[in-house]
């Protein structure tokens, strides 16, 4: 096994922008841009000094909006820009600039721009009393239908609206790759609810009316007598005449 450690010692030349979170941001939601102080090469070198950092949109019809200026400590190499949003969904050109430190050459990125997606609830609309739905999505969706996996570590809730119980269970999820599971809920009296999915900074998806029934019952319809069996089943007399059921009707409620 090699393992190799590239030195931060050195004199830094230029800044670079290394990373974009998520990858492709959204309109409106927030992302975060990662500046480095570099070589020539692109390996991160530690600034002398203080050094102020600057970012700027210099491609694009929309607003870049947070805080754009931040510093690079002396002796470390880098700065997050967090919370930064964007307001139009196009490719746009970032610049980061550095002053009133290290001398270093300015940075560029093109960023894809994605429009926010919408909610969607991926539900089954009946169950029945004390019996847990069966397992149901929240999705971010995009313009297409697709589901927009950069939508990832939000909050999506389910808010009963109206009905005539409660309903148990966890109503709050994450988000991974655009989605978010439910399981476990349950409904505490039969009637018709309806309930709502909600994503964080997403907004709403339409109401959904849900269906919940009496907890189901069974009852034996024909239950014939007893009919001779084959083959040993418990205890075989010496007649082969051990008994048992060989057909039911039963109804389920």
């Amino acid at each position: 096994i090699n393992i190799t450690r590239q030195s931060t010692v050195g004199t830094p030349t230029k800044l670079t922008i290394t990373a974009v979170t998520p990858q492709k941001p959204m309109t409106g939601l927030p992302f975060s841009i990662t500046v480095r102080s570099t070589d020539a090469t692109g390996a991160p070198k530690n600034v002398s000094q203080a050094t102020t950092v600057t970012l700027s949109k210099t491609i694009g019809t929309g607003n870049l909006m947070g805080t754009l200026t931040g510093t690079i400590p002396a002796g470390l190499n880098y700065i997050v820009f967090n919370n930064l949003t964007y307001e139009t969904a196009q490719n746009i050109t970032v610049r980061a600039d550095a002053s009133l430190g290290d001398v270093l050459g300015f940075a560029t990125k093109q960023i894809t721009v994605l429009a926010k997606p919408t909610v969607a609830l991926n539900i089954y609309p009946k169950g029945h009393v004390g019996i847990a739905l069966p397992t149901f999505t929240v999705e971010a969706h995009r313009a297409n239908g697709e589901i927009e996996t950069n939508y990832s570590n939000y909050d999506a809730t389910i808010t009963k609206i109206s009905g005539p119980g409660n309903i148990t269970g966890v109503m709050t999820k994450k988000t991974s790759n655009g989605v978010a599971s439910f399981d476990g809920l349950v409904f505490s009296a039969p009637g018709t609810y309806v309930i709502r999915a909600s994503a964080q900074l997403l907004g709403d998806a339409p109401d959904q009316e849900i269906v919940i029934n009496a907890a189901p019952t069974h009852g034996e319809v024909i239950i014939p007598r007893f009919a001779k069996g084959v083959g040993n089943v418990d205890e075989v007399d010496e007649n082969n005449s051990t008994r048992v059921p060989t057909y039911a009707l039963v109804t389920v409620n």
